[in-house]
């Protein structure tokens, strides 16, 4: 190595930044200055790296940086210059939060020699929690496994950095830990240039848990006595979830599982004891379009969607909390990597349990298929009613599919997707189908109007002429057909349902007049839209119904009640009644009648003017114990989460209350009563800022039940 004389030339520049001021320099070393290495020697516990740096004035007590051949010389957290022979520490230089490149990492001062801005993550609180969106692991707060998970070649990871490090000599640190686990140091904080080599030691550390950051979509609640189970949707790895909450402590789950989506093996990036078991790899496509229903002893039924193979897929835990789940396929599957499947179905499930708990299910058929003549046969859509023969199914075998309630065939695509990349569809009634492929072209007097495209007639000279185009068949905001969006529940066991036509832009529903394995459906009844009266705007009314069934056999009003948006007008409505009844037609406020508007988009009295808003983007009803109908939806204008009180007995709203505004909220609502009468709503929060909180949040609140 160097000579100190010659070291302390090559580092005079070095020295100059590291001077310490305010060092204990004791009773023999005045705020003037100190007068001798010995001083700062014996003042900082004997470290014979401490000197008085005269080049100052005063002379003041400096840190001479630890002089090094290689990294091993150094203390875990630096490098070796290997030109000047000396440590320094290694971290990442940052400006501000947010600059550092690890999702959870903060820009703080951090480091000895040299010390400036550089990324680190918090340390975690004495009771070892964490802000939400990270997990304490090695006395720090981090989002994701520092050091990707664990160092290679020997190496130890230092948490503080998120940087791998050369290990120190203890035996502890040349172990090899085991799957899960990450090599750390015992003490994550001994480390940079004043570290104490004589205590360095390393441990196998549990990775930390996955975040999950995506685990509220496509939700769905029910209740079983002190608890609250919510399905979703994990949107990062495409599984289903079940998350359980106590009544009483609403802030976070109790604890979340699993159900279907992991794969049995795989990479591990996180905690086994976690989420997925902390395997990263992903597996089946499942989980979408969730619903869920509880009994009283907490058995609990989930319906989804399985995206792989357009499949009806049930999973339900009968015993208990620490009972395993079962999982099968209701409807439509072939194995994962065989030929199409009898179609795309299992869209928009819907659950609900007869009275002695067997469980049913609505759901969508998106489109048909048969393997046999490879193309589909009979009508493309459907609404579909499947019911278990038993109370508590185990396999397929236990289900029947009743089959399609309610069928449409969806339109063709704009000139059966024939025109050529030069050509647009567009609507003429000289074609032989009212459509035909044209060329633009130009001519066209007076010009033609924005959804109009001028091109050739096809008369003899080929004139210009507009024509409206037909948009090429492209992803559509929601699927064509009808049986979207179901809402199933049970009056005295027979089935009602409520649902979407998206090609007619009608809510309908339909009400079977038997129980159980023959419930022998009616015909289906567009309750409101499907404006087909000559000069009547058509609106798009009904999407995302919502049912609710009064236990009271003599309800005010009748026991059926539908909750739906009307987009067109942009309001929230109701529908009320003993039966089905199409077309009622709308009824002011306190005036009879089966149809009234909940929430009209308008400032209520006392509240600040606001333009028009779109209530009732998604929703959720429930009658509660004094008789009215309770209402949780989504208020899409200002992307609010509103609570909202209609009385039968007036035929009005009588409240109408902000519950979450934080963000965008008040995605997936779903109302929930207890038997006590209490109501609880589970809703998603999309794209939550700011910070680490997760970007898709679940929340679940007490509201008061009108």
């Amino acid at each position: 190595m160097m000579s100190t004389l010659a070291r302390r030339g090559a580092l005079a520049a070095l020295i100059t930044i590291t001077s310490i001021a305010g060092c204990k320099c004791g009773s023999k070393v005045t705020t003037i200055g100190c007068s001798s290495d010995s001083e700062c020697v014996d003042q900082n516990a004997g470290n014979t790296r401490w000197f008085c740096d005269k080049t100052k004035a005063p002379p003041t007590c400096a840190l001479q940086p630890k002089q090094c051949d290689t990294a091993a010389d150094c203390c875990p957290g630096q490098v070796c210059n290997a030109q000047g022979h000396y440590c320094f520490d290694k971290y990442t230089p940052c400006s501000v939060d947010g600059s550092c490149p690890a999702s959870g990492q903060v820009c703080e001062t951090i480091g000895v020699f040299v010390r400036g801005q550089g990324c680190t993550f918090n340390k975690c609180a004495t009771d070892g929690t964490c802000a939400s969106g990270t997990a304490c692991f090695n006395k720090y707060c981090v989002s994701d496994p520092p050091c990707n998970g664990g160092c290679t070649g020997g190496k130890v990871c230092i948490t503080a950095t998120n940087l791998c490090s050369p290990p120190p000599a203890d035996a502890s640190c040349k172990q090899t830990c085991g799957n899960g686990k990450m090599l750390v140091l015992t003490n994550p904080d001994n480390i940079f240039d004043l570290c104490n080599a004589a205590t360095e030691t390393c441990e196998c550390d549990s990775l930390p848990p996955l975040q999950t950051r995506d685990v509220a979509r496509y939700s769905s609640m029910a209740v079983s006595g002190n608890t609250l189970y919510v399905s979703a949707y994990d949107g990062v790895y495409q599984d289903l979830v079940v998350h359980t909450f106590d009544k009483n402590s609403l802030a976070a789950p109790l604890k979340s599982q699993w159900v279907d989506g992991v794969p049995s093996t795989g990479s591990v990036g996180g905690d086994p004891n976690g989420p997925r078991g902390g395997i990263t790899d992903p597996g089946p496509r499942v989980g979408r379009y969730t619903s869920i229903a509880a009994t009283a002893s907490g058995d609990l039924y989930v319906s989804y969607y399985d995206e792989d193979n357009g499949d009806l897929k049930f999973a339900a835990r009968y015993g208990g909390p620490l009972a395993p789940w079962t999982v099968m396929t209701v409807d439509g599957s072939t194995p994962v990597g065989s030929a199409p499947s009898n179609g795309d179905l299992g869209l928009y499930t819907s659950i609900a349990l007869m009275t002695n708990g067997t469980p049913a299910i609505a759901y969508f058929r998106r489109g048909s298929y048969d393997t046999g003549a490879k193309n589909e046969q009979g009508s493309s859509t459907a609404l579909i009613y499947a019911i278990a023969t038993k109370v508590q199914p185990l396999v397929a075998a236990d289900w029947k599919v009743i089959g399609d309630i309610d069928t449409l065939n969806r339109p063709p695509p704009p000139c059966n997707n024939g025109c050529r990349t030069t050509e647009t569809c567009i609507d003429d009634p000289n074609a032989a189908n009212g459509q035909r492929c044209a060329v633009a072209t130009t001519g066209c007097a007076p010009a033609c109007a924005a959804t109009n495209l001028c091109v050739k007639d096809t008369d003899a000279n080929g004139s210009p002429v507009c024509r409206t185009t037909e948009a090429a068949a492209t992803l559509a905001e929601l699927p064509q057909g009808t049986g979207l969006m179901p809402s199933l529940a049970f009056m005295d066991d027979h089935p009602v349902i409520a649902y979407y036509d998206s090609i007619n832009q009608v809510v309908k529903a339909v009400q079977a007049s038997g129980t159980g394995l023959t419930p022998s459906f009616g015909a289906p009844v567009e309750i409101d839209g499907h404006d087909t009266t000559v000069g009547a705007t058509q609106r798009d009314t009904g999407r995302f119904p919502t049912l609710a069934i009064s236990s009271n056999a003599s309800a005010v009003g009748g026991r059926i009640a539908i909750a739906f948006g009307d987009r067109t007008a942009q309001q929230l409505l109701i529908y009320q009644s003993g039966g089905l009844t199409a077309h009622a037609a709308h009824a002011a406020p306190g005036v009879p009648g089966l149809i009234h508007v909940v929430d009209d988009g308008r400032p209520a009295a006392g509240e600040d003017w606001h333009p028009q808003s779109l209530p009732g983007a998604q929703t959720s009803v429930a009658f509660t114990p004094s008789g009215k109908i309770a209402l949780a939806y989504q208020d899409a204008t200002p992307v609010n989460l509103v609570l909202a009180s209609y009385d039968p007995n007036t035929l009005k709203t009588v409240s109408r209350t902000t519950v979450r505004s934080t963000g965008s909220a008040g995605f997936y609502p779903h109302l929930t009563l207890d038997q006590s009468g209490a109501a609880f709503v589970s809703s998603a929060t999309i794209k939550e800022a700011p910070g680490l909180q997760p970007a898709n949040h679940l929340t679940v609140d007490q509201v008061q039940a009108p």
